[in-house]
């Protein structure tokens, strides 16, 4: 975990963090490979869990992006509940209320990085910033969607990459946007990023210390 967000390999010299896209079918590795192509980034592809596993192996990855239906299952377990938690429904209501909040309350934190996505596609999600002394902040987002029907959960961490709502929250939305119009529009997935979010060249964030971000 050392080197693979600061951008330097294990020699010390610059390099591109590495994101693997793996699908088993051809159109959405291109599609994926639209969305997420940035010049700052190596992306890496595989068709089935064994390559996969394999370039994990032999690379140092920064990103991974899996469907998780790819191939058939070598073995099946049926689900095991470990713990249940009794929860009242009016407090599973505010905890509910507080995370689509995050993306759609004028004070949340990644409302602006939402803003204007598909309606009927709510995103229920929480920033963060994990620090560690003597290293720059690491970005986070975790969350689910839609909210009503959840289909698609993720937890996106950015090594050192500064505040959740600045980096791991956009790339959450270039990834949900297709996602969310092929499910609420009949959209296909795009094979070219959607308008917008074109990506020319280095990307600079700027971070806004003054706002609350976190």
């Amino acid at each position: 975990m050392n080197n693979r967000m600061n951008g330097n390999d294990k020699s010390g010299t610059q390099a591109k963090p590495k994101v693997l896209v793996v699908d088993d079918l051809s159109q959405n590795i291109i599609a994926l490979e639209a969305i997420v192509g940035r010049s700052d980034l190596q992306l890496l592809t595989a068709n089935s869990g064994p390559e996969a596993l394999e370039i994990v192996l032999q690379h140092d990855i920064a990103l991974a992006l899996i469907d998780p239906t790819t191939g058939e299952p070598e073995r099946s377990f049926a689900p095991r509940i470990r713990t249940t938690v009794e929860l009242d429904g009016s407090v599973r209501q505010v905890l509910l209320d507080g995370l689509v909040g995050v993306t759609t309350d004028g004070e949340g934190t990644a409302t602006r990085v939402f803003a204007g996505m598909p309606a009927g596609f709510a995103v229920a999600g929480k920033t963060g910033t994990a620090q560690v002394g003597g290293r720059a902040s690491s970005s986070v987002f975790a969350g689910f969607a839609p909210l009503e029907e959840p289909r698609y959960s993720w937890a996106i961490i950015v090594e050192q990459g500064g505040y959740g709502s600045a980096v791991s929250a956009p790339i959450a939305r270039r990834i949900l946007e297709p996602l969310a119009l092929r499910d609420t529009q009949n959209m296909p997935l795009p094979t070219t990023p959607l308008p917008g979010q074109e990506v020319q060249g280095e990307i600079e964030i700027e971070i806004q210390e003054s706002e609350a971000l976190d």
